[in-house]
């Protein structure tokens, strides 16, 4: 896990201390997806972090839950969730301190298996809510689902479904179901995705060539795969437009997973390969 300051993207990230606990391996910890909720009456931010442990078979994926402490540069593990539901858990979105949205991307865990199911489009998987005490599934029979995000004020919930190529929106109930009231089409496979909590605009990294990202997930050293970066303008907690922001063909980044705007700078990660940052040259939605 890494930091970065938006305020001077020329510095290096900087390596987070993770100190491991009797319930939890820092030497196995195979971090995914990230969700941050901070506490500005305390001065506080509690992390969540997708796990996938290094080795242990028995546990495809679980929650981690630590305090990030500024002066130490430290986070420090808290407790863990761990539930039948999570099968192949991609990402998450927190609601509270204790509690979070969650995408299972895969039913099958065996490489072949997760080819086959990605490759039929099979509709296997679901987006489940855990409210503190109970894992309830508030959407299923799901193509991939991938990235989660809440619109700023917390009423709608966006899920980047990566086979069926669009972003789909969610009106939050007030018992924290969904209910779906939008799916906006992409011309690529859509990973992660980002919210502007000023306007409230989507960032979302896609994959333009599955067929090239499969591959170079196959051959890492030995492919690329180009990267793609789209804003969504949203109304309402509606999408309404969408515009590209970065491309590349593969060379200077692969397989590109999250993207975030900060002050005219674009940051974007990736799967295996790269962080890159550039000034955005085209007008904001």
């Amino acid at each position: 896990m890494y930091l970065m300051d938006l305020q001077n993207v020329q510095a290096a990230p900087r390596e987070l201390k993770i100190t491991s606990t009797s319930q939890f391996n820092a030497d196995t910890f195979a971090p995914h997806g990230i969700s941050v909720v901070e506490d500005s009456k305390q001065g506080r931010h509690v992390v969540f972090v997708v796990n996938h442990p290094y080795g242990d078979e028995a546990v495809a994926s679980r929650v981690e839950k630590f305090l990030y402490d500024p002066l130490k540069q430290e986070l420090i593990h808290q407790t863990y969730f761990s539930d039948p539901t999570m099968m192949v858990v991609n990402d998450l979105q927190a609601t509270g301190e204790n509690s979070f949205y969650f995408t299972n991307s895969n039913y099958f865990t065996k490489p072949l298996a997760v080819l086959l199911e990605v490759l039929l489009e099979l509709p296997l998987t679901d987006v489940v809510y855990f409210d503190g005490q109970t894992y309830t599934v508030v959407d299923s029979g799901l193509k991939s689902p991938n990235g989660v995000a809440m619109s700023p004020g917390g009423k709608y919930v966006y899920v980047a479904y990566f086979v069926a190529r669009e972003i789909a929106v969610y009106k939050r109930n007030e018992d924290n179901t969904l209910r779906p009231v939008q799916k906006y089409p992409l011309y690529g496979w859509p990973d992660n995705i980002q919210v502007d909590q000023k306007t409230g605009h989507l960032f979302v990294a896609l994959h333009p060539l599955a067929y090239k990202f499969l591959a170079y997930t196959d051959d890492i050293g030995g492919q690329t795969t180009p990267s793609q970066v789209i804003q969504l303008a949203v109304e309402d907690g509606l999408i309404k437009s969408s515009q590209e922001l970065f491309y590349d063909h593969g060379d200077l980044i692969s397989g590109s997973s999250t993207a975030i705007v900060y002050d005219g700078t674009l940051l974007v990660g990736s799967v295996f390969h790269n962080l890159v940052t550039c000034k955005v040259n085209v007008p904001l939605l």
